[in-house]
């Protein structure tokens, strides 16, 4: 079904793409990760694995295992199909519990793409159509 968004009128073409597993991060500040404050042997928060320092882009930095949800988003729009990759991680954002993370990956798990699309979605291409994330697939 087609709805609507900021750049026009939007179709998906597939079902989405959502998975919700641990994956790699690397941040350059992790105090929204720990319990109390960050210091030579820090406290993490559950679900929060495999802490390292370790260089990026030539600068210190933290990574960690996190669970993520990751959206995979095949859509046209003005006749032109494009693909999105988005991911949600615990902790950040409006993220502070796994159940809240499981709570969308069924709300995004179940868009069927003969239905108006879910305002999740819809803010997801709002916000990354066009940029960061978002590729062209029509050559």
């Amino acid at each position: 079904m087609t709805t609507t968004t900021d750049y026009g009128d939007c179709t998906l073409t597939q079902f989405p793409d959502v998975e919700l597993k641990p994956l790699i991060h690397k941040f350059f500040e992790i105090d929204h990760l720990c319990i109390g404050e960050f210091g030579e042997s820090p406290t993490f928060k559950k679900y929060v694995e495999d802490f390292q320092v370790v260089k990026y882009y030539g600068k210190d930095c933290f990574q960690v295992k996190v669970p993520t949800l990751t959206l995979g988003l095949v859509y046209k729009m003005d006749d032109t199909e494009y693909m999105i990759d988005y991911e949600y991680i615990l902790y950040d954002e409006n993220f502070e519990s796994l159940e809240k993370l499981e709570k969308l990956k069924d709300t995004l798990w179940s868009q069927d793409p003969k239905e108006e699309l879910c305002q999740e979605i819809i803010d997801v291409i709002n916000c990354c159509h066009n940029g960061y994330g978002c590729e062209c697939l029509d050559y």
